[in-house]
């Protein structure tokens, strides 16, 4: 059987956040690089690199939470068989092969979300599918999408603090 703890599913998010947080840290310090910069487009291919990559990392740390939170909870009435794989998971765990959508996932763990963590969520599977893997989308209505993007789709101060608070209530549904 499968061997899993709370503790597991927490060494990936803490490493994966402290990792998008270190990002931002860069950014406040090469952000004011600009007047040394030659070329305004290299400074702002720089900034643009360290914020789409810190959404990627937020998200692939909300991703592997709530799949932890999805085992966790299935491993409260079920044992997982011992030569189990992806494919087990995805079925009966999961219950889903979109592993990277972040609202899917976060209905299927039924959480109760507020609007800014919906929107947040929004926006960080469109880093998690693509934005932060791809040059374009892998689907004709992604393309669509960002054609016209929507409005949350660029990084904000308060992404990180959502984060941290999505982490807090989902640990804290593991201790009840």
């Amino acid at each position: 059987m499968l061997k899993y703890s709370k503790r597991h599913i927490g060494y990936k998010i803490v490493r994966l956040k402290y990792c998008a947080d270190t990002l931002i840290e860069k950014l406040l310090i090469i952000k004011d690089d600009r007047p040394r910069e030659q070329n305004p487009f290299k400074h702002y291919d720089k900034i643009r690199a360290l914020l789409e990559s810190n959404l990627l990392l937020l998200g692939y740390a909300l991703e592997n939470l709530i799949k932890g939170y999805l085992i966790f909870r299935f491993l409260k009435e079920h044992k997982i068989p011992r030569h189990s794989d992806l494919e087990f998971l995805e079925k009966h765990v999961w219950r889903t092969k979109k592993s990277h959508d972040l609202i899917l996932l976060s209905q299927k763990a039924k959480l109760k979300l507020s609007d800014s963590e919906k929107d947040l969520l929004k926006k960080l599977t469109k880093y998690t599918t693509w934005k932060g893997r791809y040059h374009i989308p892998k689907s004709s209505n992604d393309i669509a999408e960002n054609i016209r993007p929507g409005i949350g789709d660029t990084h904000t101060s308060m992404d990180g603090k959502i984060v941290e608070g999505l982490i807090i209530n989902i640990k804290k549904e593991m201790e009840k």
